[in-house]
């Protein structure tokens, strides 16, 4: 009985760990092709990354909002990618596609 509810188990931190599941809307993998620091008086900072292809929210380019906590981190990530020639997932916020400059929340680097 024991046995087999521990192979039950495995089975299901198996199926679990095989299948990352991301927060929000996350693009398939690409590679960060541009990383422009943008800063307009009177507006929050930004950063606008571009990637290799047109994906998720109908854009190849999303945005960094520097006054996010984290944003710095999103920054050193997508820096670290381009200079690595990493691929990356990109993960937006929930509250919906923008297309152009969609902002993001998360960044995945791929070791592949």
């Amino acid at each position: 009985m024991i046995s087999r509810m521990l192979m039950l188990l495995a089975l299901v931190i198996i199926g679990i760990s095989g299948n990352a599941a991301f927060a929000e809307p996350t693009t398939g993998p690409v590679k960060i092709l541009e990383v422009r620091p943008y800063n307009v008086q009177g507006a929050p900072a930004a950063v606008y990354v571009r990637v290799d292809q047109v994906s998720l929210c109908n854009t190849d380019t999303y945005r960094i909002d520097l006054s996010w906590n984290g944003s710095k981190e999103v920054l050193a990530s997508a820096l670290a990618a381009l200079v690595a020639d990493k691929y990356v997932k990109v993960e937006v916020v929930n509250t919906g596609c923008v297309g152009f400059a969609t902002a993001i929340q998360s960044l995945y680097i791929l070791k592949q």
